[in-house]
């Protein structure tokens, strides 16, 4: 019989060269995700939450380091909640991910937790 939960099944499967991989080169956040990420925090901030934007882990071999840069500071300059991480700091081993370059195995989910438990720290109060 077969274990649905045998440890192979958890181990990584990423393959940087599968082509829903492709690192959408140039291609910053469009305006509709401004606005309505916008819309949202201001809404949410109405109802009593605090809304904080993170960028996620990001395999190592699908890194651009100056698309995240020019993504950053278009998100810094238009978004009007809080950028909570650096995208530099979630880049993680092509190890850490399952089968796309965000979705991190269970190791990489320990790691993207402890960073963001870190990072968070200085907004909660």
């Amino acid at each position: 019989s077969s274990d649905v939960c045998s440890s192979d099944l958890l181990k990584s499967r990423y393959d940087g060269k599968d082509k829903h991989m492709d690192r959408n080169r140039g291609k910053l956040p469009s305006e509709d995700f401004v606005r309505i990420t916008n819309e949202f925090g201001e809404y949410a901030e109405s109802k009593g939450a605090k809304v904080l934007f993170l960028f996620p882990a990001i395999a190592e071999a699908k890194w651009d380091a100056e698309v995240a840069e020019a993504t950053k500071a278009y998100l810094e300059q238009e978004l009007d909640i809080p950028i909570v991480n650096d995208p530099a700091e979630y880049v993680m081993g092509n190890d850490q991910f399952f089968d796309t370059k965000y979705h991190t195995t269970q190791a990489g989910r320990v790691v993207r937790t402890q960073k963001t438990i870190s990072d968070l720290r200085e907004f909660i109060h």
